[in-house]
């Protein structure tokens, strides 16, 4: 036997103090929005948002935001400036709240308060509202109520004639309860029933509350009657059968026993009682934190605030306390809010020691297993604890200074059960056995198995046990029936894997051995075909996701499934499949442990953040954090465990987290999901009433960068929501994601719908959806109206220039009178051009095509207008002009060519080479203009045949040649148009304008008036 420095078998058997964590408590304090920590009431919206009464003013929260309302000296529509007592929703929606000043409603959509008048500055310690109308208050001034369409209070005091009646109606009320027409009331003087038919008042004498004041009432689905009190504790049950009034003493049922003192701690107050959605009975208390009332036992179960288990209440005073339209129940107290859902306990912790957690890392799971008798057997690190969950009792066995050894070491990684009942414990020196025959302790030594640092235990289906360590062999064997062992370094085929350090070991259903080591990767041994394998990371082909393997286990379908510390990997070895995931494909985080796979063949893998769920379709993944019950998300190094009944049990760093598998079902329960934010370009904008009831939004074309925030309301992990949206007519697919908020940049204008849901389960979206009508007015150039204007006044400007050449030929006409005949001439030929210039058949050709541009390219209309324009501003400008620059005849030329070429956008081309040197040269005005139309008219336009005209310069001439395919027909000449271009040239140049075709095509030449340019 190895003796340790100083250490002695530390045997302690103790009741525990720190059972199973049965419920997950929730937790909202100042550090996640509220005003402050100091609750006194709570309520919930008709959008089911939930609203908070502290010192400070009041809260709003929707799962993921808190929104404050304080009182404001001087403005009439904010809160009073006093403390929340209670709230509560009428049957159309509307939210009283009241105050100790008075009573006011909330304003939907103005997120102000309408204070009621009639109630006056009245203290109300409760609302109750009763059928379709009527809204019951407890008060300083007795009984009250209100009907919510006239806003007319009662106080009950003030009508009554009966002089018993009066006088018991003057009493205060503290609380009430409903049951039918009756309404159940704590006042001062005692416990009454009150008539909501007749309106009478009767007082049920209770000995047991003589000289207690109650403060709490509730009837449960049983129809028992619960009272609580206040300053001296008292709780009470009274079935509300027969002449219950009159046998209330005898009938009424004490608990005074499970609270922390019979000797009834002053101050000690039942603060409120609830019904769960199930009827059963909660208790808030002042001192004893939150009781839960077990029928079955007609006794009480305490939820205590612990400091090591985080899903405990965080304190153990609780004032008020609301069970809301999901069945959550809302604690409120000095500590912020606690909530939780009581219909819910997947997970349970359970804590490796009963005592000192915080020392030596007591917190922390390893491995675990479990005896015959149903005891679990945890390792640690520090030793081994066995735990009864039965009686609560721990054993422990550990190493202390100055003492006989225990263990081989304190450090123990794997525990394991023979088919004997024995208990064999992996540690970092060696390996112990307890006999559970003899209740011993024994120390396994170098004759059986090396004395080396251990990971972990498993078993073959022969019954021989595996041992997986860090040193030589890495891989050990035992059987129990021949009391016989060995390494792998002995064995024919297995002696490849050895010194790669042993984690896992498995044997699947076909008899195959999987070897997973601690870093060099996982191995696969075939006894039947006599063959090994190893798979690695690395650059070759197929790979596992990390060399260090925590688990392997095997599905339904023979995939061998593996988590390592980079992921999980499945291996179909006789499919020669592979499957991987990380990080990157599902998993929270890539480093992995725990690894289990439940009978409906879904895998359920530890984490470092938090247990991850995968479906048996492989697609889908489902992760649990600390706000679903975990003690801690950390799950790191050590194996799972499947119990005896079938659960699992995770080792965590903050305890053994167990749940049975089977009791999850994905949630296919609609959730409420509403618009809760508009913002335009990065700013909130202001809409008109709330945000959920929004139908219908209107953007300015400089608003068309919006973004849309959603709210789906899942208190207990708004991280596991899921929404999908659609802006029809924008989007083609529907997004679907974790993230709440919908971006949509540079919306082009018009019409459009959004449509979004939301849900727990992204398998399944057969929920309710919700629209929006979205309009982005459109820039006022781009709408068909602005276009309309625009060809109209295209129309009015062209058949201005129309009524201009009418004027123009009349005063042409004019000149005939003159007397010199080369005046006369020259006139004619000026006329005639400006007829060819504004030839009809280009104008109407030009209206065609900006109508058809218009309709079907509207983005180029505005090009093709501009050109026209400046067609006509030249026209206009050098009207009275003989000559024009070249330079400027050519710009001219272009545009028009340009504005020909949208018409023919195949088959016209036209290529200039003009000398520099000839720029500034003179032409007459829209000589090249005429002698290109005259090209298009008299010439066919083919994509095969194409009409090529070439304008270039030579000698002292501007040549304008094309190729001849002439048509048949041309309708507007009239064979004069180059005859006056001769006439006008012989006027301007001493050089002849020269024309004519040869070898297939047609040329003119036309002279440069001014200067000679040299070739």
């Amino acid at each position: 036997m190895k003796i340790f420095l100083s250490a002695i078998l530390f045997i302690v058997v103790t009741q525990a103090i720190l059972p199973a964590q049965i419920y997950h408590f929730n937790k909202l304090t100042v550090e996640e929005g509220l005003n402050d920590g100091d609750m006194h009431a709570i309520g919930q919206d008709k959008y089911g948002y939930m609203w908070f009464g502290s010192l400070g003013g009041l809260s709003r929260f929707n799962g993921r935001n808190m929104e404050w309302f304080t009182h404001v000296p001087g403005d009439t529509s904010s809160i009073p400036g006093s403390l929340a007592l209670s709230m509560a929703l009428d049957s159309s929606g509307r939210l009283w709240i009241a105050f100790e000043t008075g009573l006011v409603e909330y304003r939907y959509g103005t997120s102000s308060f309408r204070r009621v008048a009639a109630a006056g500055e009245t203290r109300i310690d409760k609302l109750l509202p009763v059928g379709k109308r009527k809204l019951y208050m407890a008060t300083d001034k007795g009984l009250g109520v209100m009907d919510v369409n006239t806003g007319m209070v009662k106080y009950y005091r003030d009508v009554a004639k009966d002089p018993e009646q009066k006088e018991w109606f003057r009493t205060r009320v503290f609380s009430m309860a409903s049951h039918g027409d009756l309404l159940y009331l704590s006042a001062w003087k005692g416990i009454f029933v009150f008539d909501t038919v007749t309106e009478r008042l009767e007082k049920i004498d209770i000995p047991q509350l003589k000289g207690v004041l109650t403060s709490s009432v509730a009837v449960d689905s049983r129809g028992n009657l619960w009272l609580g009190s206040y300053g001296r504790i008292q709780l009470l049950k009274i079935p509300l059968t027969g002449d219950y009034q009159k046998e209330a003493g005898q009938k009424a049922v004490s608990y005074d026993r499970f609270f922390s003192s019979s000797e009834k701690i002053i101050n000690n107050n039942v603060n409120a009682i609830e019904t769960d959605i199930h009827g059963k009975i909660w208790v808030a208390t002042s001192i004893d934190g939150l009781l839960e009332y077990m029928p079955e036992t007609d006794s009480f179960r305490q939820h205590v605030h612990k400091p090591e288990l985080k899903g405990s209440p965080s304190g153990d005073l609780h004032r008020c306390m609301f069970r809301d339209r999901d069945g959550l129940i809302w604690l409120g107290g000095n500590q912020g809010m606690n909530y939780f859902n009581p219909a819910r306990t997947f997970f349970t912790t359970i804590m490796p020691f009963s005592r000192d957690l915080d020392t030596r890392h007591r917190r922390m799971a390893r491995d675990l297993t479990e005896d015959r008798n149903g005891n679990l057997w945890f390792a640690t690190l520090d030793g081994v604890s066995s735990y009864s969950p039965e009686t609560g009792a721990y054993t422990e066995w550990n190493n202390r200074l100055g003492q006989p050894a225990a263990l081989w070491n304190n450090s123990v990684r794997g525990i394991h059960r023979d088919k004997k009942g024995d208990i064999w414990i992996a540690t970092g020196g060696g390996i112990n056995r307890f006999s559970t025959g003899q209740r011993k302790m024994e120390f396994i030594g170098n004759e059986v198995l090396p004395t080396v640092f251990y990971f972990g235990i498993s078993e073959d289906r022969k019954g021989r046990l595996w041992f997986c360590g860090r040193d030589k062999d890495g891989f050990y064997w035992y059987d129990p029936d021949t009391d016989s062992s060995g390494g792998i370094s002995a064995h024919r085929h297995l002696k490849v894997f050895s010194g790669l350090g042993g984690r896992y070991f498995m044997e699947d259903s076909k008899g195959r051995y999987w070897l997973g080591t601690n870093g060099g990767g996982l191995g696969m041994y075939d006894p039947s075909a006599g063959r090994t394998r190893l798979w690695t990371t690395g650059d070759s082909t197929p790979v596992i996701s990390g060399n260090k393997v925590i688990e392997i286990r095997e599905d339904r379908l023979g995939w061998v499934w593996v988590s390592t510390d980079l992921g999980i990997t499945g291996i179909s070895p006789d499919l020669n499949h592979y499957r991987t995931f990380t990080a990157k494909t599902g998993l929270p985080a890539n480093t992995t442990a725990a690894l289990r796979i439940d009978s409906l063949d879904r895998i359920w893998v530890g984490t470092t953040r938090g247990i991850t769920m995968i479906d048996s379709s492989r697609s889908m993944f489902t992760t649990f954090g600390v706000r679903d019950g975990l003690p801690a998300a950390t799950f790191y190094e050590h194996s799972g465990y499947r119990a005896v009944n079938g659960d699992f049990i995770f080792p965590s760093v903050n305890g053994y987290v167990r749940f049975d598998p089977l009791k999850f079902r994905e949630d296919n329960s609609p959730l409420r999901c509403y618009l809760s934010e508009v913002r335009v370009l990065n700013e909130k904008y202001p809409v008109k009433g709330e945000p959920s009831e929004l139908k219908q939004l209107r953007f300015r074309p400089d608003e068309n960068t919006f973004t849309l925030e959603l709210t789906a309301l899942h208190y207990e992990n708004p991280g596991q929501v899921w929404y999908a949206f659609k802006l029809d007519g924008f989007d083609k697919e529907w997004t679907y994601t974790q993230q709440y908020r919908a971006h949509y940049t540079r919306v082009p204008g018009g019409n459009y719908t959004f449509r979004y849901k939301a849900t727990v389960n992204p398998a399944g979206w057969d929920v309710p959806e919700n629209v929006l009508a979205i309009t982005v007015d459109t820039v006022f150039y781009k709408t068909a109206w602005f276009l309309t204007l625009i060809v109209l006044m295209a129309g009015m400007l062209l058949y201005g220039v129309y009524r201009y050449r009418l004027q123009q030929q009349q005063q042409m006409l004019e000149l005939r009178g003159k007397s010199q005949m080369l005046e006369k001439e020259k006139a004619l030929v000026m006329y005639e051009n400006l007829k060819q210039q504004l030839n009809p058949h280009f104008l109407f050709n030009s209206l065609t095509s900006l109508r058809s541009l218009i309709r079907g390219r509207p983005e180029m209309a505005g090009d093709f207008l501009d050109g026209l324009s400046r067609i006509y501003r030249y026209i206009l400008k050098n009207r009275e002009k003989e000559t024009v620059l070249l330079s400027e005849e050519i710009s001219f030329t272009e545009t028009y060519i340009k504005l020909q070429q949208t018409r023919f956008p195949r088959g016209f081309y036209v290529n200039m080479r003009i000398r520099p040197d000839c720029l500034d040269r003179k032409i007459a005005p829209v000589t090249l203009q005429n002698l290109v139309e005259n090209a298009i008219k008299h010439n066919l336009i083919d994509a095969e045949s194409p009409l090529v005209v070439n304008i270039f310069t030579k000698d002292n001439y501007i040549i304008v040649e094309n190729n001849l395919q002439p048509k048949e027909f041309v309708e507007t000449s009239n064979r004069q148009g180059l005859q006056h271009l001769h006439s006008l040239y012989a006027y301007l140049s001493d050089q002849p304008l020269a024309a004519g075709s040869r070898e297939g095509f047609y040329r003119v030449k036309v002279p440069l008036i001014g200067g000679e340019t040299a070739e």
